[in-house]
Protein backbone atom coordinates (compact mmCIF):
# COMPACT_ATOMS: atom_id res chain seq x y z
CA UNK A 1 0.00 0.00 0.00
CA UNK A 2 2.14 2.69 0.74
CA UNK A 3 4.41 1.44 -2.77
CA UNK A 4 0.97 2.70 -4.25
CA UNK A 5 0.95 6.01 -2.31
CA UNK A 6 4.24 6.82 -3.59
CA UNK A 7 3.47 6.17 -6.95
CA UNK A 8 -0.17 8.10 -6.89
CA UNK A 9 1.64 11.16 -5.42
CA UNK A 10 4.62 10.74 -7.82
CA UNK A 11 2.75 10.48 -11.05
CA UNK A 12 0.29 13.52 -9.93
CA UNK A 13 3.21 15.84 -9.96
CA UNK A 14 6.89 16.16 -7.85
CA UNK A 15 5.11 19.14 -6.07
CA UNK A 16 1.84 19.79 -6.43
CA UNK A 17 -0.68 22.47 -5.08
CA UNK A 18 -3.69 21.65 -4.62
CA UNK A 19 -6.95 23.32 -2.73
CA UNK A 20 -10.28 22.20 -2.28
CA UNK A 21 -13.08 24.23 -2.09
CA UNK A 22 -16.54 23.62 -0.32
CA UNK A 23 -18.26 24.00 2.86
CA UNK A 24 -16.61 21.73 5.51
CA UNK A 25 -19.53 20.92 8.57
CA UNK A 26 -20.53 20.69 11.76
CA UNK A 27 -22.67 17.59 11.97
CA UNK A 28 -24.61 15.55 14.80
CA UNK A 29 -25.47 11.65 13.53
CA UNK A 30 -27.70 9.95 15.35
CA UNK A 31 -26.89 6.35 15.88
CA UNK A 32 -29.04 3.73 18.24
CA UNK A 33 -26.29 4.22 20.79
CA UNK A 34 -26.76 7.44 20.65
CA UNK A 35 -25.33 10.82 19.12
CA UNK A 36 -21.87 11.44 17.68
CA UNK A 37 -20.94 15.26 17.32
CA UNK A 38 -17.79 15.88 14.09
CA UNK A 39 -16.82 17.72 11.37
CA UNK A 40 -17.33 16.77 7.48
CA UNK A 41 -18.00 17.07 3.70
CA UNK A 42 -15.82 16.87 1.27
CA UNK A 43 -13.60 19.68 2.30
CA UNK A 44 -12.76 17.76 5.21
CA UNK A 45 -12.68 13.85 3.69
CA UNK A 46 -10.94 15.54 0.88
CA UNK A 47 -7.75 17.23 2.97
CA UNK A 48 -7.55 14.30 5.04
CA UNK A 49 -6.50 12.37 2.17
CA UNK A 50 -4.35 15.06 0.72
CA UNK A 51 -2.52 14.58 3.78
CA UNK A 52 -2.70 11.27 3.35
CA UNK A 53 -1.09 11.09 0.51
CA UNK A 54 1.48 13.85 1.21
CA UNK A 55 0.14 16.42 -1.09
CA UNK A 56 0.17 19.84 -0.24
CA UNK A 57 -3.41 20.99 0.13
CA UNK A 58 -4.94 24.47 0.71
CA UNK A 59 -8.35 23.72 1.86
CA UNK A 60 -10.64 26.84 1.57
CA UNK A 61 -14.14 26.59 3.15
CA UNK A 62 -17.25 28.85 4.05
CA UNK A 63 -18.65 29.12 7.08
CA UNK A 64 -19.27 30.57 10.68
CA UNK A 65 -17.20 30.01 14.27
CA UNK A 66 -18.74 26.71 14.99
CA UNK A 67 -16.35 25.02 12.14
CA UNK A 68 -12.80 26.13 13.60
CA UNK A 69 -12.42 22.62 15.57
CA UNK A 70 -13.21 21.11 11.99
CA UNK A 71 -10.54 23.43 10.75
CA UNK A 72 -8.07 23.06 13.63
CA UNK A 73 -8.09 18.84 13.01
CA UNK A 74 -7.16 20.03 9.63
CA UNK A 75 -4.20 22.01 10.44
CA UNK A 76 -2.46 19.45 12.58
CA UNK A 77 -2.63 17.25 9.33
CA UNK A 78 -0.49 20.02 7.82
CA UNK A 79 -2.69 21.61 5.97
CA UNK A 80 -3.20 25.09 4.91
CA UNK A 81 -6.80 26.25 5.87
CA UNK A 82 -8.60 29.71 5.03
CA UNK A 83 -11.99 30.22 6.06
CA UNK A 84 -14.96 32.75 4.16
CA UNK A 85 -16.50 34.09 6.98
CA UNK A 86 -20.42 33.56 6.90
CA UNK A 87 -23.11 34.21 9.75
CA UNK A 88 -24.20 30.37 9.66
CA UNK A 89 -22.72 27.17 8.31
CA UNK A 90 -23.71 24.39 6.19
CA UNK A 91 -24.55 21.70 8.89
CA UNK A 92 -26.50 18.83 8.73
CA UNK A 93 -28.21 15.81 11.33
CA UNK A 94 -27.54 12.26 10.06
CA UNK A 95 -30.31 9.69 11.34
CA UNK A 96 -28.61 6.26 10.74
CA UNK A 97 -31.15 4.76 13.29
CA UNK A 98 -33.07 3.38 10.64
CA UNK A 99 -32.91 1.22 7.62
CA UNK A 100 -32.55 4.68 4.91
CA UNK A 101 -30.85 6.87 6.57
CA UNK A 102 -32.07 10.20 6.68
CA UNK A 103 -30.08 13.84 6.13
CA UNK A 104 -31.35 16.70 7.28
CA UNK A 105 -30.11 20.27 7.18
CA UNK A 106 -29.76 22.14 10.93
CA UNK A 107 -28.86 25.36 9.03
CA UNK A 108 -27.67 26.72 5.37
CA UNK A 109 -25.95 29.40 4.53
CA UNK A 110 -27.53 31.67 1.35
CA UNK A 111 -24.67 33.35 0.73
CA UNK A 112 -22.73 31.16 -1.46
CA UNK A 113 -19.00 31.77 -2.58
CA UNK A 114 -18.67 34.94 -5.17
CA UNK A 115 -15.37 35.70 -6.89
CA UNK A 116 -14.61 38.41 -4.52
CA UNK A 117 -13.98 35.66 -1.85
CA UNK A 118 -10.92 34.81 -4.42
CA UNK A 119 -9.29 38.03 -5.31
CA UNK A 120 -5.85 37.39 -4.05
CA UNK A 121 -6.30 33.29 -5.96
CA UNK A 122 -3.79 31.25 -4.12
CA UNK A 123 -0.98 29.40 -6.59
CA UNK A 124 -2.40 26.05 -7.57
CA UNK A 125 -2.11 22.96 -10.20
CA UNK A 126 -5.32 21.72 -9.42
CA UNK A 127 -8.57 22.47 -7.64
CA UNK A 128 -11.09 20.10 -6.29
CA UNK A 129 -14.91 21.51 -5.93
CA UNK A 130 -16.61 19.79 -2.47
CA UNK A 131 -19.94 21.65 -2.71
CA UNK A 132 -21.84 20.66 0.46
CA UNK A 133 -24.86 22.24 -0.46
CA UNK A 134 -25.40 25.00 -3.37
CA UNK A 135 -22.10 27.04 -2.18
CA UNK A 136 -20.47 26.68 -5.84
CA UNK A 137 -21.42 28.32 -9.19
CA UNK A 138 -19.98 28.29 -12.60
CA UNK A 139 -18.85 31.94 -11.43
CA UNK A 140 -16.51 30.36 -8.44
CA UNK A 141 -15.10 27.53 -10.84
CA UNK A 142 -13.84 30.40 -13.14
CA UNK A 143 -12.14 32.34 -10.23
CA UNK A 144 -9.57 29.77 -10.18
CA UNK A 145 -6.79 29.98 -13.13
CA UNK A 146 -5.37 25.98 -13.73
CA UNK A 147 -5.67 24.00 -15.97
CA UNK A 148 -6.88 20.75 -13.63
CA UNK A 149 -10.76 21.62 -11.82
CA UNK A 150 -12.34 18.33 -10.17
CA UNK A 151 -15.54 19.13 -9.26
CA UNK A 152 -18.01 16.64 -7.13
CA UNK A 153 -21.38 17.75 -8.01
CA UNK A 154 -23.23 16.15 -5.17
CA UNK A 155 -23.90 19.23 -3.31
CA UNK A 156 -24.80 20.80 -5.95
CA UNK A 157 -28.24 18.37 -6.15
CA UNK A 158 -29.54 18.18 -2.59
CA UNK A 159 -32.59 20.45 -2.42
CA UNK A 160 -34.01 21.65 0.80
CA UNK A 161 -37.52 21.54 1.82
CA UNK A 162 -39.50 23.02 4.53
CA UNK A 163 -38.44 22.56 8.08
CA UNK A 164 -39.81 19.41 9.84
CA UNK A 165 -41.16 18.71 13.54
CA UNK A 166 -38.09 19.19 14.81
CA UNK A 167 -36.66 22.34 13.43
CA UNK A 168 -34.69 20.62 10.42
CA UNK A 169 -35.18 21.25 6.96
Amino acid sequence: FPKLIDEVVKNFFENPKLIIVGSMTHSFSEYTDGIKEGYGGGTSYGGETAATLGIPATVITIGANDIEPGLDDLRRLGLKTIKIKRKVSNNFSNDYTTENRKLRARSFFTSPFSTKDFEQKPECDAVVFFPGLHEISGETISAFETKTVFLDVGGLTRGIGEKNEEGLY
